[in-house]
């Protein structure tokens, strides 16, 4: 895809183990070819390194995955994404007023569940679900619709509901035919929902790694003691998505 020569290092540092959901292969591609644009004294738009992200691991390498973390990893920012049958993508920034992005990030706490697991087993059960089972492609449709759902949650600044439509999509993904969770992890979230958090998701395909929680700032206290024995990692967000920190 480059043609970069004669020979070049490259070294990669991660903050979080991969296997846990947070998109760290998909990042590390973005990266990799931003990086190598750069080295050619290139410097090309998000979409292009989104879209080539894509071609190198679903048609190169054909991991069964979709196109969301590499748009996430390039972009950066809140956004919905629209992925249309022809293959295109469309990032619409979701533009919230200071006050509700610093009260929406003070209210997500993310937890290391301690399992590591492959995605590609867990995405490709659920490529089969959907080409045999009608089930699955109503259950589908109904997270497609929440997420225009929660998107006007967001923009009205009501992240309350929010918190809680994200536990509509936690009961709904429970329902594929697929290891999306463990009885280990229905623990944790259940004594999660018990301390005050609204709602959650477990990060990724499933199966393991990072779980979300929205929680009220009020009940965070208690949500924590809930979940002691869980490494709890703390994050922000992220605006920039990927760029070139420093080029010779």
């Amino acid at each position: 895809m480059q043609g970069v020569g004669p020979g070049i290092e490259i070294t990669s540092i991660a903050d979080v183990p991969a296997g846990t959901g947070l998109g760290s292969s998909s990042s590390f591609s973005v990266a990799l070819i931003n990086a190598l644009y750069a080295h050619r004294r290139i410097f090309v738009p998000r979409e292009t390194l989104a879209n080539e992200a894509c071609i190198l691991e679903i048609e190169r390498l054909g991991e069964p995955i979709g196109k969301q973390d590499q748009y996430a990893a390039a972009y950066g920012g809140i956004n919905l994404m629209e992925f249309e049958p022809h293959g295109g993508v469309t990032v619409q920034p979701l533009l919230l007023p200071p006050a509700v992005l610093a009260e929406l990030e003070a209210s997500l706490l993310l937890f290391f569940t301690g399992t590591q697991r492959n995605a590609r087993v867990i995405l490709s059960q659920q490529v089969r679900a959907i080409e045999n089972d009608p089930t699955t492609v109503s259950r589908m449709q109904e997270m497609v619709e929440l997420a225009y759902e929660m998107r006007d949650y967001l923009l009205a600044g009501r992240l309350d509901e929010f918190g809680l439509a994200l536990h509509r999509g936690w009961e709904i993904k429970r329902g594929l035919p697929a290891a999306i969770t463990t009885s280990d992890i229905d623990q944790h979230y259940e004594r999660a929902r018990a301390a005050g958090a609204l709602g959650g998701k477990l990060a990724g395909a499933g199966g393991g790694g990072f779980l979300l929680l929205y929680c009220p700032r009020s009940s965070q206290a208690k949500v924590r003691r809930a979940m002691e024995g869980l490494q709890s990692l703390d994050f922000r967000f992220d605006w920039g998505g990927a760029r070139i920190a420093f080029a010779q």
